[in-house]
């Protein structure tokens, strides 16, 4: 049986979009592969892992959207000096060319990938071992409450006892 060779880009083109995170690049699809691109991985078949995987994308596109953003807004208002350049590869999207435009599409980028955050933070508070552990994380606070109500209590009561012995 043969065995086919699947080349960087064709790898890039099938996952999207990617971040890097300390040396590997992490798809929007949970995939992953080293910066030289060894080390090639597909999304994990584990929903739960998967869902996280991609947790840490959107976060990780996130913070470096809202950076640009609010980088070019810097030099756009006077505030920074520093030069801005439109990196099409890492943002996902053509160079608009205005500046004005661009700070547009970076908002529009921001709000769009908050949404999918959104939704991932949604799905992976359905997963069963989420809900068992806000489960055990509101008891813990219920015991908490419980035993500190019981000792203000206690000390009430010895307050009232000892205004209570007189001489």
């Amino acid at each position: 049986m043969p065995h086919l060779v699947e080349y960087p880009h064709e790898f890039c083109e099938r996952h999207g979009m990617s971040v890097e995170i300390n040396g590997r690049l992490l798809f929007i699809d949970a995939a992953s592969c080293a910066i030289d691109f060894d080390d090639r991985r597909e999304p994990p078949a584990d929903p739960s892992a998967c869902l996280r995987l991609r947790r840490t994308y959107h976060r990780a596109r996130l913070a470096f959207l809202e950076k640009q953003f609010r980088e070019l807004k810097a030099v756009l208002s006077g505030e920074s000096r520093r030069g801005w350049n439109w990196d099409a590869s890492r943002i996902g999207h053509e160079d608009p060319r205005d500046p004005v435009q661009a700070l547009i599409v970076l908002r529009d980028l921001v709000m769009t990938d908050r949404s999918a955050l959104a939704e991932v933070e949604t799905a992976i508070g359905f997963l069963p071992e989420e809900i068992a552990a806000e489960a055990v994380r509101l008891e813990n606070e219920r015991i908490v409450r419980e035993t500190q109500a019981a000792r203000e209590r206690q000390e009430q009561a010895q307050a009232v006892a000892i205004t209570a012995i007189e001489i």
